[in-house]
């Protein structure tokens, strides 16, 4: 059944992209994430995590002809400040993501999400 206020055709774009280690710097006594701070073997500093966060974003900003996806899948994320981080970027904030996010039991603390337009 299709509300009144909407076109029988409308299409959403749903995408699944998966980020590959998209970790903050901040080491997580509860996780296994030591690699992915300044100290680490990444050497993961706030540069290169802000470099990554600007790198996905634009991604996702040019899917959908540049108004991104209405859904998407994200795995390989350490944790929700990661997602805030991410939809507040100069390419996101202005689309109206919010997110969806599971711990998962991974000792690493690679989680998965979903972000999500709000309207």
């Amino acid at each position: 059944m299709v509300a009144s206020d909407q076109s029988p055709h409308q299409s959403f774009c749903i995408a699944f992209y998966n980020v590959e280690n998209l970790f903050d710097t901040v080491d997580d006594v509860n996780v296994d994430d030591a690699e992915f701070t300044p100290s680490g073997k990444s050497n993961w500093t706030d540069e290169k995590y802000h470099k990554k966060l600007n790198n996905i974003a634009k991604v996702i900003h040019a899917m959908n002809q540049e108004k991104g996806p209405d859904l998407v899948g994200l795995c390989e994320v350490e944790n929700a400040r990661v997602l805030k981080d991410l939809i507040a970027t100069k390419d996101l904030k202005s689309s109206g993501y919010s997110f969806v996010h599971e711990e998962s039991p991974d000792t690493r603390g690679i989680d998965v999400c979903m972000l999500y337009k709000k309207n």
